[in-house]
This record gives structure tokens, C-alpha cells and sequence, in this order.
């Protein structure tokens, strides 16, 4: 296209050129007189007609100067057009490259994202396993709560060895709530990690909800929320997913939850919990 134009540039000058010597010789032509041997004297009419002649010619001058001047002026137009192809084509090179640099980031952020994710996922497992394995060891040793700050005396040792003789003496369910040792009230509770006991906290803080809904439940060892609607049983690991399962109900009228907890005499679980399963009535 470009060396079309220089073609174009280089024979429109000649050509103008040509067709201007062209009328110049016309018109000399026009105006030079016949030879007098063959020739009669010009009349008035033949004077009219060679003015008339003559002032054609300027005209067509006229009008050839004309278009050139315009051509001339196309000529720089399509010159500054051609200069201006030329910028944008460099400018959308250097676009086609920055989106060619960007995409290959954006591929290194996705492959990132992906092995992050897998790493979390990997952790998350090895963090349950963690703690599974923290809760198993714990298992054999128990928390005593209710005992006032400052009450052993700087000798721990010394206080359990006092209390925990009277403690295989009573006959009493450590599950089932507190009792009393001399002037303590004494209760009894597993010893978890602290993931299972901050998870065991969210669960319990959901009864409320659960006695509103009139659905059964129970917390088990370590950290399983069993509840029970219409028949159906359901577990529980993760509090949010229980949250998730009671929003999914309609809140009942106040009249009606007032009535079943008339019915359950004020108890967070006697009427609540099936058969065999944890009592929960206050939060480790």
C-alpha cells in the first residue's frame, strides 16, 4: 500500500506537468497568426472567436491549477494518515505484548491459587489429625472446676492428694451436673484440646436454638452434635453446619416454645436428650 502511494506521488506531478505544457502549447497555437502568403487579414469575427478561444483556455488552466493544489493537499492528508497507521500499529503492538504478559501472570496467580488451596487443605487434615491425637492422649485425665483460685496452697500435689481419696468414695455421675465435696461444688469434666473444647463452646451456645425448634439433642465426646427432628437423627462436627441446618427452619411462635419449656420444667436436657446420650448442661 505504501509503495503504491510513492507510485502515485511519483507519476502525479509528470502528468500534471504534461497536461499543463499541453494547454500552454495550445494556446500558442491559438494565437499565433496564419502564414500571410496563405492566409487572408483577420475580420472581427475571427478576432471574437480567438478571444473567445483564449479565455477557454484560461479556464481550463485555471481550473488544472486547481487540482493540483488539491492533489497536492490529498498527497500531505494521506502522508499524515499513513504516519498515523503507522503510530497506532506500534501502539497496539505494544498492547498485543502487555495482554500477552498479563496473561501469563494471570496463569502463574491461578497455579498459585490452586497449590494454596491444596496446602490448605492439607493443613486443615494435618490440624484434625493434630488434635485427634491431643484429645487421645488426654483421655485418661479429667478437670476439676469449682475449686477456688489460690485454694491448694501453692502445693497442687499435695491438694489433689487430699481431695481425690474422698472423690472414689461418692457415688455420683460426673456427667450429670455438679456435686458437693466439703465446702466445694465440685464438677467433673473430660480434658480436651483446645480446638475440641472451642468447638464443644459453639455447640452448646446453639441449645437455645435447639429448644426453640423443639429438636432434640445431645453433645458426645469429643466434639459431635447428635440432634433429632421429626424422627429423623442427624450429626453434627462443625458448628457452622448445625447453624447452617437451623436456619434452614422456621423460628416458632413464643406462645409455643414457652409451652415446651413448661413441659421440660426449665431442664436443658432431660426432655431433650435421648436415651443414653451426654448430658451438656454447661460448657467446658
Amino acid at each position: 500500500m505504501h509503495g503504491n502511494k510513492l507510485n502515485q506521488k511519483a507519476t502525479s506531478k509528470p502528468t500534471r506537468q504534461l497536461l499543463f505544457s499541453e494547454a500552454l502549447q495550445h494556446k500558442r497555437l491559438a494565437s499565433t497568426s496564419i502564414n500571410p502568403q496563405t492566409s487572408s487579414p483577420p475580420t472581427e469575427s475571427t478576432t471574437m472567436a480567438e478571444k473567445s478561444h483564449s479565455t477557454t483556455m484560461d479556464r481550463i488552466l485555471q481550473e488544472i491549477t486547481t487540482v493540483s493544489r488539491r492533489i497536492e493537499g490529498m498527497d500531505a492528508s494521506i502522508t499524515s494518515i499513513t504516519l498515523e497507521t503507522k503510530s497506532m500499529r506500534a501502539e497496539i503492538a505494544g498492547f498485543q505484548s502487555r495482554v500477552t504478559g498479563l496473561e501469563q501472570r494471570m496463569g502463574l496467580v491461578e497455579a498459585q491459587t490452586t497449590m494454596s488451596r491444596d496446602r490448605d487443605q492439607d493443613l486443615i487434615y494435618l490440624r484434625s489429625k493434630l488434635t485427634d491425637m491431643e484429645d487421645r492422649s488426654r483421655r485418661d485425665n479429667i478437670r476439676l472446676h469449682g475449686i477456688p483460685e489460690n485454694e491448694e496452697g501453692g502445693d497442687v500435689q499435695t491438694f489433689l492428694r487430699s481431695i481425690l481419696p474422698k472423690l472414689t468414695l461418692l457415688d455420683f455421675d460426673p456427667p450429670h451436673g455438679p456435686f458437693q465435696l466439703d465446702q466445694y461444688d465440685i464438677r467433673i469434666t473430660a480434658d480436651y484440646s483446645k480446638e475440641t473444647n472451642d468447638r464443644r463452646k459453639a455447640f452448646l451456645a446453639l441449645r437455645p436454638r435447639l429448644r426453640q425448634l423443639e429438636i432434640k439433642y445431645g453433645l458426645f465426646d469429643p466434639a459431635r452434635m447428635s440432634v433429632t427432628k421429626n424422627g429423623v437423627s442427624k450429626d453434627f462436627y462443625n458448628p457452622e453446619e448445625l447453624q447452617l441446618f437451623l436456619d434452614s427452619f422456621q423460628p416458632q411462635s413464643m406462645d409455643s416454645t414457652n409451652t415446651s419449656d413448661s413441659h421440660n420444667n426449665g431442664g436443658d436436657n432431660e426432655g431433650n436428650l435421648p436415651t443414653g446420650e451426654e448430658r451438656t448442661d454447661t460448657a467446658q
